[in-house]
């Protein structure tokens, strides 16, 4: 396979920026004269081969999905914990309703509702 112009360009062009990053003369080039070069215009303004990878655009972009996707994870587990673990309390409505529907599995004991008449301080005497 050959290469097009167009693409042996951008490999000489990878290749030369990378060995001008690599040799650290971007980061010594503090004069206005030494950002005027063509090399330092052409790798470092025109296609950030000087820039940090923590500081383009890409970057910011991948890390704030992941921490999108991190954040719905969270709120998902908490949400599901919360459903799980949460009980019903039982209210004196639910707890009729489940005596009417199911009486040997009522919570509510009939005896203890039905007054002895034995224990009662209100017996007459005669």
């Amino acid at each position: 396979m050959s290469m097009s112009m167009k693409q042996l360009g951008y490999a000489a062009l990878d290749a030369g920026c990378n060995d001008y990053v690599a040799s650290g003369i971007p980061d010594k080039c503090a004069s206005d004269d030494c950002k005027k070069t063509h090399l330092y215009t052409t790798c470092c303004v025109e296609y950030t081969y000087c820039t940090p990878w923590y500081a383009q655009t890409w970057f910011f972009i991948a890390a704030g999905a992941a921490g999108a996707v991190l954040l719905l994870i969270v709120v998902g587990a908490v949400v599901a914990i919360i459903c799980i673990t949460k009980k019903k309390k039982p209210t004196p409505d639910t707890m009729k309703k489940d005596s009417q529907m199911n009486p040997k599995t009522s919570q509510m004991n009939p005896k203890s509702t039905q007054i002895n008449p034995k224990s009662s301080n209100m017996m007459q005497k005669v």
